[in-house]
């Protein structure tokens, strides 16, 4: 177990890890015991962030009873505005708050692996990166749900999306450059995306950690394919957004245009696999990528779709 014990004077041995959470108790509770037995240096001094987003605090007896099996400090506050940029950016103010040197940032539906946080500070020293990002692994055999899929990259190279619901990055990033998490995509998601990219225009060293794992239990409401084509839908809204905030509105139709027909045609070729050879892996992509290329029709139209709201 780790310690809480150690470079009293110091930001750099000192880890926040934040949970957002919002009306999933049960799953939170999942995620705070897989907290309490993760392993880390002895002289890594941690202390776990919950913030509910729930106004009433329906998180607070979870909290309570989870706070006695954590070697650290478990701190739990309440957000009432809603969204998930007001969450993310109070977990920013907290974690700034105790002084943090690292956030963590992990979803409240999600297992960490036991060497999760070890493994993701050695890669950050050895590498000597500003944001490291893992894979989220899904509990979900055979069915048709999707995921944001693990990066196909070694330890040390540069993921090409870095999310919240695993990385862990220095406080460097809010306290000195001020990077907050943009309020247009409060209900839109994406956010994470967004907070990253800007994050990597600015000269901080993205990596990805392949042995920094977690897992995500996948609900039967999201194993169906309404599930999987929204998803894929509403996310391709959201790059759209994205790239046309910093790339202008000229360039993101020439971009969207093509990379929406090229999708097009990617999901007749795999429904004609679908058809012929019968594999389900085909039918998802073709339902996925149909969804993107709609997707970013729709953004080019300045379609939003909220799906958090």
């Amino acid at each position: 177990m780790y310690s809480t014990a150690g470079e009293q004077g110091s930001t750099a041995g000192r880890v926040a890890i934040c949970i957002p959470t919002f009306r999933r108790n049960d799953r939170l509770s999942d995620c705070l015991a897989s907290i309490a037995r993760l392993r880390a240096p002895r002289s890594l001094q941690c202390e776990v962030i919950v913030a509910d987003n729930d106004a009433g605090g329906g998180a607070r007896t979870v909290c309570e009873r989870q706070c006695g099996a954590l070697p650290c400090p478990l701190h739990y506050v309440v957000e009432p505005q809603r969204g998930l940029v007001y969450i993310r950016n109070r977990l920013l103010d907290e974690a700034a708050t105790r002084g943090a040197g690292w956030i963590a940032f992990i979803d409240d539906d999600e297992i960490a692996e036991t060497h999760w946080l070890e493994r993701h500070l050695d890669a950050l020293r050895r590498f000597a990166a500003d944001v490291a990002s893992g894979p989220v692994i899904q509990d979900e055999p055979g069915a048709p749900a999707d995921g944001r899929l693990p990066s196909r990259g070694p330890t040390g190279s540069t993921p090409r999306h870095v999310a919240c619901n695993n990385v862990v990055f220095s406080m460097r990033l809010a306290r000195e450059q001020r990077l907050r998490f943009d309020p247009r995509f409060n209900f839109m998601g994406g956010e994470d995306f967004e907070f990253f990219e800007r994050s990597q225009r600015l000269g901080n060293r993205h990596i990805w950690v392949a042995e920094a794992m977690v897992f995500e239990p996948v609900p039967p409401e999201r194993a169906t394919w309404g599930y999987l084509f929204k998803r894929h839908f509403s996310g391709a809204i959201n790059s759209v957004v994205r790239f046309r905030t910093s790339h202008g509105a000229i360039r993101t139709w020439l971009h969207f245009t093509v990379k929406a027909a090229g999708k097009a045609l990617g999901a007749v070729l795999a429904l004609l696999c679908a058809c012929l050879y019968g594999h389900r892996r085909n039918l998802q992509d073709a339902v996925k990528r149909c969804a993107n290329a709609l997707g970013y029709v729709g953004g080019l139209f300045n379609v939003i779709v909220e799906r958090y709201r």
